[in-house]
């Protein structure tokens, strides 16, 4: 058995991103009303949402052709405003000579890279002195590379990010599709390089049906009230339980209402030091709120909301055709429920109390999305809708935090 440190450092290496950063899911978009979420439903099952594609459980990355023909990964703006341009497939096995997983990962993922690359060219990703081309893709280890097992080794290319050279560093000024037909055709011939897998949602006798469902499903959780929306629901939860669980909180409306902000909302312009002075008598309560208590108020509060996109996600992803492991689809499954029961055997029988803990709520939550027959063979999908990029992932959240976080921190 590896130990408790090595979990760890593997975990957060492998689930870390590139420049491109993380996927919002409809519910994170906090402005949308009620009427909205119920017009995303009938829009998801009618066929009305854009550039729908498979969301691979890889490790983002951002790769490109430096000026001197060498191909680069950038993780981070700092990578890319670097002498080099990035980092040299080299540079990322070295930084990962400890993991090998991870640098695997890397190695493998660089030397497909470079066949597609090396077939484009440098003028392409270098256009002229202060523009740079750069690829967005995800890459794929055979078996498992986070959660999700696959049959071999890839990388997908997402889309493309054109930086700009101004004073004195590179910024991103756009993110399109346009010029992708270039990368897609010199991935022919190369194995395990393609554009990211369009997925195609079926249309069904029962697409009515499942409208019908979970826009009755929205109207009971917003109290029929389409204009209500999801921060205000959050609000109007969150002033139910501070009533409820910390009356303590409510006894100054401006300072709840900058807890409220700074929870769930990542705003805190109002300074801790200055909620402390106003909760003086409960300082220590407040501390130990901001020391993570608080984001239990916050799962708590946005659960029955979750609930409800987790089982869309699920719905939705039954019903798409061209994923991955579709015909991988049986032995992936058996896998991620090989997998999920040796982890709940460990923590169970070593695991910390904390980590029971997760694991029971966990738990929990796939049991109310099914259990074991709400398993997906997939992360989920991602789409377009009003221009904004999103993502349904269904049964992924919950075996995502047993089989990553649960499992290597426990």
């Amino acid at each position: 058995m590896k130990r408790l440190k090595d979990f760890i450092t593997e975990s957060l290496v492998v689930n870390e991103g590139g420049a491109s950063g993380h996927l919002a899911h409809p519910i994170d978009f906090s402005f949308f009303t009620a009427k909205d979420l119920k017009q995303l439903v009938s829009d998801i099952f009618s066929g009305k949402i854009e550039d729908v594609t498979e969301k691979i459980d890889g490790t983002n990355l951002q790769a490109t052709m430096n000026p001197k023909g060498e191909v680069v990964f950038i993780r981070n703006l700092g990578d890319l405003n670097s002498e080099n341009g990035g980092m040299s497939i080299d540079d990322m096995a070295n930084k990962w000579a400890d993991n090998p997983r991870v640098a695997d990962t890397f190695v493998r993922a660089g030397k497909i890279i470079k066949k597609v690359f090396d077939k484009v060219g440098v003028n392409y990703f270098n256009p002229d002195a202060n523009t740079r081309i750069v690829l967005n893709c995800e890459c794929v280890n055979a078996g498992v590379t986070n959660i999700m097992p696959y049959a071999s080794a890839c990388v997908s290319f997402h889309d493309i990010w054109v930086y700009k050279f101004a004073s004195g560093v590179w910024s991103n000024v756009d993110i399109t599709k346009k010029g992708l037909d270039v990368i897609e055709k010199a991935c022919a011939g190369v194995d395990n390089a393609k554009l990211t897998p369009k997925v195609i949602i079926e249309m069904t006798e029962n697409s009515n049906e499942l409208i019908e469902k979970y826009c009755e499903m929205i109207d009971d959780l917003f109290g029929r009230d389409d204009k209500l929306s999801i921060d205000g629901w959050k609000r109007a939860r969150f002033d139910e339980m501070v009533a409820e669980k910390y009356p303590w909180i409510a006894k100054d409306k401006t300072a709840m209402t900058a807890l409220f902000n700074r929870w769930f909302n990542g705003d805190k312009s109002t300074n801790l030091k200055v909620l402390k002075k106003i909760y003086n008598d409960e300082v220590e309560s407040l501390s130990d709120l901001e020391k993570g208590l608080y984001k239990e108020i916050v799962s708590d509060i946005i659960d029955p909301l979750d609930q409800i996109f987790l089982k869309l996600g699920n719905d939705v992803i039954r019903l798409c055709g061209g994923l991955l492991n579709g015909s991988q689809n049986d032995k992936v499954l058996q896998k991620i429920q090989d997998d999920m029961r040796k982890v709940i055997k460990d923590v169970k029988s070593e695991g910390s109390s904390t980590a029971q803990a997760k694991l029971v709520k966990q738990l929990k939550r796939l049991e109310r999305l099914g259990g074991d027959q709400s398993v997906n063979s997939c992360e989920g999908i991602v789409f377009r809708y009003k221009g904004r990029l999103m993502k349904l992932t269904g049964s992924f959240a919950p075996i995502n935090q047993i089989l990553g976080s649960i499992k290597f921190g426990r």
